[in-house]
């Protein structure tokens, strides 16, 4: 945003939404690869040595998790349009971000997987969308660490509380209808892109 000459994998067309749906879920699981030493070591390895000793169906996992964020983020695009007065680090990439959080910290072996991804994302549907866009720039990192913040937690506390009871407004028992729910808020929001494009045409030029 700020003019770096930086490759950034994009995500629905958006480098600021491939950051927030790539990062978090790298983070997540260089913790999980490096949380735990080899107990025959005095020392401990470094990250490169644990997550190069990883197995396959480790490294599965963290794809198969990958591709799920860029499904869904890229589904909530299609379905908010390309141009939205919402925040797409919130209300595509953030979205993504914490259903494939969940999906790689919900084991295989577990029956209630799709419904933990779930919570996931209704918990994040009744926290932090609202996040408006107001032009790229530098402040657009603040929103990208608060999407983060909030798609991580969301993940965390549905692997610890997979069902939830809070049923209301944009979140619905079923998360697909949560999603709809949310793709409707930022095409009802046409009135906020022309206002935002107001404010925008104020701001003074930097010297």
């Amino acid at each position: 945003m700020a003019g770096f000459n930086m490759k950034v994998m994009t995500c629905a067309g958006s480098g600021n939404q491939g950051l927030v749906a790539t990062l978090p879920l790298i983070i997540i699981a260089l913790a999980e690869f490096t949380g735990k030493y080899p107990e025959q070591e005095s020392q401990p390895a470094s990250a490169l040595e644990l997550m190069q000793a990883k197995t396959p169906a480790d490294w599965q996992r963290l794809i198969r998790a990958t591709g799920l964020v860029y499904l869904i983020a890229n589904y909530m695009s299609l379905n908010s349009g390309r141009l939205s007065a919402s925040c797409g680090c919130d209300t595509t990439a953030g979205i993504g971000a914490t259903a494939g959080i969940a999906y790689f910290l919900t084991p295989d072996s577990a029956e209630n997987r799709i419904g933990i991804i779930g919570q996931a994302i209704n918990n994040m549907g009744g926290s932090i969308i609202g996040m408006v866009c107001d032009g790229g720039k530098e402040g657009c990192a603040l929103k990208a660490a608060a999407a983060t913040g909030v798609a991580v937690e969301s993940a965390l506390l549905a692997c610890r509380e997979p069902e939830l009871a809070y049923i209301n407004g944009i979140v619905n028992k079923d998360a697909l209808i949560t999603l709809q729910h949310i793709s409707g808020i930022s095409r009802a929001m046409k009135d906020a892109d022309r206002k935002i494009i107001e404010f925008l045409q104020d701001t003074p030029s930097p010297n």
